[in-house]
């Protein structure tokens, strides 16, 4: 995208079957956090369906902890510089600080309440944001939806490389990992484990995931 390869981080929840072993090792969701729950976490590139990196790990709301493995695994493969797509549960001024410091770029979407100064913006501008003496400048773009609504994105891209009019369409190319969740749990049966033990969740998660 514009010279950038563009790679979506997103999660989501694997059931398992409700065997002791497997809530020690991966923890519970549910009304009563009694229902055996894993993590799938992904970087997918929405222009040339990749699977870049995949992570199977205990059941936790925050998923921030694994797009920095993420992240650290795209620069394994060289990927640096990358142009990262990011939902409404990942922004904080901490992980925003971390993407910035490792030269990725990025676009997420903010939920209102998460910043009075980014809510009171009413096109696009900019807030000063900062974290551990890490100072930065944050972009910030209001996009009006087919619906009426108004989405607000974050971005660390300059006018130049992603003019206001273009974010909404560059965004929705997020939704390509969606469908990739669909493939995976649907299609190829993600969550029809062959085995209850912590072992065999771990090779069919990886068996699919490469047929992926």
């Amino acid at each position: 995208y514009k010279g950038m390869r563009l790679i979506a981080i997103d999660g989501s929840d694997i059931a398992l079957e409700n065997a002791p072993a497997l809530k020690e090792e991966f923890g519970c969701s549910g009304p009563n956090k009694s229902a055996a729950t894993a993590l799938c976490t992904i970087a997918y590139g929405p222009l040339d369906h990749v699977i870049y990196d995949c992570r199977l790990a205990a059941y936790k709301p925050d998923e921030r902890d694994r797009a920095r493995l993420h992240v650290e695994r795209l620069d394994e493969l060289g990927l640096g510089g990358s142009l990262l797509l990011f939902d409404r549960w990942y922004p904080s001024a901490e992980f925003i600080s971390f993407l910035y410091q490792r030269d990725y770029q990025f676009v997420m979407r903010v939920r209102s309440k998460w910043n009075l100064e980014v809510d009171a913006i009413r096109t696009q501008g900019y807030v000063a944001l900062s974290h551990e003496n890490h100072e930065f400048d944050l972009r910030v773009l209001k996009v009006k939806l087919n619906t009426g609504e108004t989405e607000t994105l974050l971005t660390s891209l300059g006018q130049k490389q992603l003019p206001i009019q273009q974010a909404g369409a560059l965004y929705f190319k997020r939704w390509a990992i969606e469908t990739s969740f669909e493939l995976i749990k649907i299609k190829l049966q993600l969550e029809n484990f062959s085995g209850k033990t912590v072992t065999s969740i771990f090779q069919d998660f990886y068996a699919t995931m490469y047929i992926a």
